[in-house]
């Protein structure tokens, strides 16, 4: 969503989707560092996306439960789920 200064809720604008996973998203964070955008997902990954092409980079595996939590610091992704682990 593209909001510009003195725009209010009504006025938003869709710029663009990121479409892949093949659950709901529960999760995003931003990396402005390296220009992506992370999702969790019911479907247990993580998706890497291109914030300029909005099309994936990297698909991460290993929770076994839903992404409930993201987040980029660094050149690293921080991730918590149901699963009762957190992975980096």
């Amino acid at each position: 969503i593209e909001i510009l200064p003195g725009m209010d809720a009504t006025q938003f604008k869709c710029i663009g989707t990121f479409s892949g996973h093949s659950g709901p998203v529960w999760c995003l964070a931003v990396s402005s560092e390296l220009q992506v955008l992370a999702s969790g997902s019911s479907d247990t990954t993580i998706k890497v996306w291109d914030i300029a092409t909005y099309k994936v980079k990297r698909t991460l595996h290993g929770h076994e439960g839903i992404v409930h939590a993201v987040a980029c610091l660094g050149r690293l992704i921080i991730s918590g789920s149901s699963d009762k682990t957190i992975r980096v």
